[in-house]
């Protein structure tokens, strides 16, 4: 790309330069806003929510009952007070999500599995040996000891008949060791569970296709929506970065992967806040053409643009809107593409005029 930018003519070079300089600049503003709507959206917490009822079945939708996994959860960005249980699920590991979703099962079955757990514990620190605690005997005294008129005698019921079956399947179920039935009652009664903890790696996969997807969205929304608002069509952006001369397209280019390159690395290591006006005056910088003083707001003369499209003629609305169609599809193409072709076509500006390369980067 280096060698390639090397042979441009310099007029070409200068306007691919500023062009790319442009762009680099949307992409940045638009990454900070789309940041900040995933933010205040819930955006991250909302597609986790879909993924997963898409993947594992309706009855996983118990799991964002309020206050079901309340541990789990994490506040909203507008929720400052702990008033309410948090409602925020963020995605979770794998051994976090089996934990949570076994919470759906019924209190007897947790207990079981739970205690199986243990029981399994033990049997590995007895070399293997077949032996169970008291707690496990008292366990299932107590299913047994469950009251008819109890809503839960029916579950307790089928584990009692479950490990019944066990013991006259395979001998006494007191010789069988915990992980064999601890892995055929999951089965049996947490038949959900176990299937959701084996479809992990396409839950991982599925949930990343649905943020490349979000990400492409917003990001082709927020580029359309700053082309309209900012009055930056695609013909007024070529028309203004082939009159800027090679030297300020240069200083243009270093300006913008400066910017740039400070906002990802404060991504990286945790951005301080800034107040709006900061924000506003980043957002100013990183949008304007080159060569254009800073705007007193941003969407300053979008609306008089408008406004006097339509007395320019039936065309000149559509081709105006196909522009900024033009803008927000390059845009989307996003900040890292544009910081790298900026960055060639930069360090090939220099070396045109004269100015070496080694001697200091952008972002120094």
């Amino acid at each position: 790309m280096d060698q390639l930018a090397g042979l441009l003519p310099s007029s070409l070079l200068s306007t691919l330069l500023a062009l790319a300089a442009t762009f680099l600049g949307l992409a940045a503003a638009v990454q900070i806003l789309q940041e900040s709507y995933k933010y205040l959206s819930w955006s991250e917490a909302r597609i986790y929510r879909k993924v997963l009822v898409d993947l594992a079945g309706p009855w996983i939708e118990r799991l964002f009952e309020p206050g079901m996994v309340k541990d789990l959860a994490v506040r909203g960005p507008f929720q400052l007070r702990a008033l309410r249980p948090p409602r925020v699920l963020l995605p979770l590991a794998q051994d976090e999500l089996r934990e949570a979703t076994e919470r759906l099962a019924p209190a007897w079955v947790r207990e079981v599995v739970e205690q199986l757990r243990q029981e399994r514990e033990v049997q590995a620190a007895a070399s293997g040996l077949p032996i169970w605690s008291p707690a496990w005997a008292a366990l299932v005294e107590k299913l047994r000891g469950v009251d008819p008129g109890d809503p839960a005698h029916s579950t307790a019921g089928e584990i009692l008949a479950f490990l019944d079956s066990w013991s006259q399947g395979g001998g006494d179920s007191q010789r069988l060791d915990a992980r064999t039935i601890l892995v055929a009652f999951e089965q049996r009664f947490l038949p959900q569970v176990v299937r959701l903890d084996k479809l992990f790696p396409r839950l991982e996969r599925n949930l990343g296709y649905a943020n490349r997807r979000r990400n492409l969205r917003h990001t082709f929304s927020i580029s359309l929506l700053l082309a309209v608002g900012l009055d930056l069509p695609f013909d007024a952006l070529l028309k203004s970065a082939s009159s800027v001369s090679l030297e300020d397209s240069v200083a243009l280019a270093e300006a913008r992967i400066k910017a740039y390159e400070t906002l990802s690395s404060g991504e990286r290591g945790g951005a301080p806040e800034v107040t709006r006006a900061e924000l506003e005056r980043q957002l100013q910088e990183l949008v304007a053409q080159p060569g254009e003083q800073m705007r007193a707001s941003l969407f300053g003369r979008a609306f008089e643009r408008l406004k006097d499209l339509p007395n320019q003629g039936l065309l000149a609305l559509p081709i105006h809107l196909l522009y900024c169609l033009v803008t927000a599809f390059m845009v989307s193409f996003g900040a890292p593409l544009w910081h790298n072709l900026t960055g060639a076509l930069w360090r090939a500006g220099r070396a045109r005029l004269g100015r070496p390369v080694e001697e200091a980067s952008p972002a120094s």
